[in-house]
């Protein structure tokens, strides 16, 4: 696949996800990434597969219902497409043993992907998860 084609790929899979926030529609994770995908992010377990995401995302749908995340840079190049995403929403349930505070947080996060055959294979993550602690009051701000 061509660089563009995997740019392609990788936009349709942050619009799937702004589905699933709106439908809780998991069905996209099959169609999109490979059966032996494997993601790397900061701060989750190590070398979690499809199964996995589809455990992960219920729980921070839940704990933000009303995330959005918006694609603010994008660079691809062979396999790889890396992304720069903003993404808000309000902390209305429990997220990985955190109470509900209500309040509205916004970060920023690094996604990199490797792509083959039409599908996501892997998946490396980094997100300013101290600036999201910080915005939800579990620690304090600078």
């Amino acid at each position: 696949m061509s660089a563009e084609q995997n740019r392609a790929l990788v936009s349709h899979y942050v619009e799937e996800m702004a589905n699933y926030w709106r439908t809780g529609d998991l069905s996209f994770v099959d169609r999109i990434f490979d059966s032996s995908f494997v993601q790397h992010i900061s701060g989750l377990p190590p070398n979690m597969g499809r199964e996995a995401m589809k455990q992960m995302f219920p729980m921070f749908r839940a704990g933000m219902p009303d995330f959005q995340m918006k694609i603010e840079d994008m660079v691809a190049e062979g396999d790889k497409v890396a992304i720069r995403i903003l993404w808000h929403g309000t902390h209305k349930g429990e997220i990985m043993g955190i109470n509900p505070t209500g309040k509205k947080a916004s970060i920023t996060e690094m996604q990199f992907f490797r792509v083959a055959n039409g599908k996501i294979m892997e998946r490396w993550g980094e997100s300013d998860m101290l600036g999201l602690m910080q915005q939800l009051g579990m620690i304090p701000g600078s």
